[in-house]
């Protein structure tokens, strides 16, 4: 037996489950999505009917493209508070700030 007829069948006994998304791969996209949805909604944020990447809650918008999202409140508090709930919540969602978005 060589060794790569023992690299060859180890290979073939293992089986390995990904736990998380891959940036770059097909589903990463929706996986992001599903778990950003899932953050907002049970912040009792309301998914808009008519375009699914808007969700609505007193005095706030917040709206999604690919896997950015611009805040819009009422005021910079709002905003801010939202901001804060996402970022040391439970899921832990890195945010950063780009910039206003006029860029």
């Amino acid at each position: 037996m060589t060794p790569t007829d023992e690299v060859d069948e180890n290979y073939r006994k293992y089986v390995l489950r990904l736990n998380k998304s891959l940036y770059g791969l097909k589903q990463a996209g929706h996986n992001w999505f599903e778990k950003l949805k899932t953050g907002l909604t049970i912040r009792y944020y309301i998914q808009s009917q008519i375009d699914r990447c808007v969700f609505f809650k007193d005095g706030c918008m917040v709206v999604t493209y690919v896997d950015d999202c611009i805040i819009q409140g009422t005021s910079l508090a709002i905003v801010d508070s939202v901001i804060e709930s996402l970022r040391y919540g439970k899921e832990g969602f890195e945010l950063k700030d780009e910039g206003s978005i006029d860029k």
